[in-house]
């Protein structure tokens, strides 16, 4: 079931092998989350029956997962700590895109959030930046939408519109009201980076919001 932007998992139907029992499908699903879709290394849970012959259980580990597991264990009380988040694309995010005005008002109704990381990092007013116009990006704005949330990586909506060359979301967010001497990281602004691309409408339009070059 969705609770606002998070997919929560209660139940697990099914068997992954033959030998499961539901505490072994709960790891093997982690498992396959871990490595087939975040990408990372995580323990895969082995039988117990196989604990004295690690031969054994290494071609079971190979013949039902292939080259994805790198290292096994026996005890499922194992504690393995899971740094990374699982992302996807909201579909707020497929909206913003999609510049489909009424599904955004809808699913903020819904209460889904306006500022939700993306699988790339980016929240739904950076998505909206890429858009060629500027619809979706005013509805987020008419919505409340943070007009500096950062993405993962650490740049503004501000600094992405610079980035992305797109001078009238420039003006959108300016207009109302995103911090023009946002900082593109500790030694450079945003009026900085407009002069290093030599965009000459975009410096102008810095420093009439009150820009400062540092």
């Amino acid at each position: 079931r969705q609770n606002k932007s998070h997919l929560v998992i209660e139940n697990i139907r099914g068997k992954f092998t033959k030998e499961d029992f539901p505490e072994n499908t709960t790891e093997i699903f982690k498992f396959l989350i871990q490595t087939h879709v975040l990408g990372q290394a995580y323990p895969l849970l082995l039988p117990m029956e196989l604990q004295n012959d690690l031969n054994e259980a290494a071609y079971w580990a190979f013949s039902h997962f292939g080259n994805s597991p790198h290292f096994g264990i026996f005890n499922s009380k194992f504690s393995f700590e899971i740094k990374d988040v699982m992302r996807t694309y909201s579909l707020l995010h497929i909206a913003v895109m999609s510049r489909d005005l009424d599904k955004i008002e809808q699913l903020f109704a819904n209460d889904e959030d306006l500022n939700y990381f993306a699988k790339d990092g980016l929240t739904p007013i950076h998505w909206a930046i890429y858009c060629e116009d500027t619809i979706s990006l005013q509805k987020l704005v008419d919505l409340g939408a943070d007009l500096n949330f950062e993405s993962i990586g650490g740049i503004s909506p501000l600094v992405f519109s610079l980035k992305q060359n797109k001078v009238n979301h420039l003006i959108c967010l300016l207009e109302a009201g995103a911090i023009v001497n946002d900082q593109v990281n500790s030694e450079s602004s945003a009026l900085n980076l407009a002069i290093e691309d030599e965009n000459e409408l975009a410096i102008k339009l810095l420093i009439q919001f009150g820009a400062k070059k540092t």
